[in-house]
């Protein structure tokens, strides 16, 4: 395994969400507000630097891609034991097979549970049907992108927010999902996700930005509350952060709202 060190350091510019938007892993310091591995609001009480990080890139199912250290550690359930397991990155890396020789590996069935859908603020003078419909609106305009008070706001609020650009947004098919444009998709997966739901983006050339959803009953839902691990690559190395939460689990959420510890053990 290769440990060049990157010229660009991908893992200080991991995304991740907070209660007030997003910031990026370089960007947190001590007393920033992020989410529990739960979902809660929780704050951040240490920062230290991680030397020589090993960087890797996870692909998820819903085309996430991750920029983690081999030291970060998970909860993932492993379909092959049917057990729930907590694992570094080092850990699913010595569980994969390779594959031609190079430093890509293809994982046995693990999957990543997700969090549950994140708390918010509410939005103050608007009801349940007025945000719907705001929703389909959205789409009726062609809006390009949807306000940054809405996607944090409470649950309930998001939910009828999601429902009004479903029931607006035009539906290519019950499997190939809803259609949006490229600026759209991404609020629109980011506002999903957030309510704790498996939401897909795929980018076709000719047909344009598709979103899919797992569902039951009829209507978008999580699943199991899982979400598979596709593709996992090491990339080199680099400085890498080590945060200390106080959320009594230590951990945090990044990217689409994906729960990580904070710390290696």
């Amino acid at each position: 395994m290769s440990n060049h060190l990157l010229a660009e350091n991908p893992l200080l510019s991991t995304a991740i969400p907070t209660p007030d938007g997003w910031t990026t892993l370089g960007e947190v310091e001590v007393g920033t507000t992020l989410f529990g591995r739960q979902g809660a609001a929780t704050t951040v009480i240490e920062v230290e630097p991680e030397r020589d990080a090993e960087v890797y890139e996870m692909e998820l199912a819903d085309a996430q891609r991750l920029m983690v250290s081999g030291t970060s550690r998970w909860t993932v359930y492993d379909l092959v034991e049917m057990r729930e397991r907590t694992l570094s990155i080092h850990d699913l890396a010595e569980a994969m097979l390779t594959r031609g020789g190079d430093e890509e590996r293809k994982l046995p069935r693990y999957s990543i549970g997700l969090t549950r859908a994140v708390p918010g603020r509410k939005l103050q003078g608007v009801t349940l049907g007025e945000i719907t419909e705001a929703g389909r609106m959205l789409i009726i305009d062609e809006r390009p992108s949807i306000p940054e008070e809405y996607l944090r706001a409470t649950v309930k609020q998001r939910d009828a927010l999601l429902r009004g650009i479903l029931t607006q947004a035009p539906r290519v098919s019950p499997l190939k999902g809803w259609a949006f444009s490229s600026d759209l998709v991404w609020d629109v997966a980011e506002l999903a996700r957030s309510l704790g739901l498996f939401a897909q983006v795929h980018d076709r050339p000719q047909a344009g930005f598709r979103l899919r959803f797992r569902f039951a009953n009829g209507k978008p839902d999580p699943i199991n509350g899982r979400i598979e691990i596709v593709r996992l690559a090491h990339l080199g190395a680099a400085e890498g952060r080590y945060l200390s939460t106080a959320a009594p689990e230590d951990g945090y959420l990044i990217g689409g709202f994906i729960p990580m510890y904070a710390r290696p053990q």
